[in-house]
């Protein structure tokens, strides 16, 4: 298993639970917490296309991009583990990407191979960090046979 995870922020803003899902999931593979600069400038749609254009230069051609977006695909825990465990086995790296305080330019998301939504609600990056790494251990502990979800 080989994840990465591009947000735009700083290794400072985890938080301990955060920390602790990271350690339990690299015990399974390598997870790469990658943050990225934000772009600090007035105009919100300069600060989308340069964040997006920063970011694209970090992903290579073969990489299975997923976008975190609230216009994304809802799907359950089961369904999640699922996608991930397919996903990885056809690209042996899956790369999430959590946008910055304005979202995504198109271009980002015309790019990513698959839009994940936790909801048709807007989450901070930080509370999208949260559970999308909640998601990827709970997703290890079902494809693991672990009593870990329940329904």
């Amino acid at each position: 298993m080989n994840l990465k995870l591009y947000f735009f922020g700083n290794s400072q803003d985890l938080i301990e639970r955060e920390k602790e899902l990271i350690r339990r999931l690299n015990f399974q593979g390598k997870l790469e917490i990658l943050p990225l600069k934000p772009i600090k400038t007035k105009e919100p749609l300069q600060v989308k296309k340069l964040e997006t254009a920063k970011l694209l230069t970090k992903i290579k051609q073969q990489d299975f991009v997923i976008l975190l977006d609230e216009r994304g695909k809802q799907i359950d825990s089961l369904q999640f583990a699922k996608f991930s465990q397919e996903k990885f086995i056809a690209h042996q790296q899956l790369i999430f990407v959590i946008g910055g305080a304005h979202g995504v330019d198109e271009e980002l998301r015309n790019r990513a191979n698959f839009q994940l939504s936790f909801g048709s609600m807007v989450w901070t990056k930080d509370l999208c960090r949260l559970m999308l790494l909640e998601q990827l251990y709970r997703a290890s502990e079902i494809l693991a046979g672990k009593n870990f979800h329940k329904n």
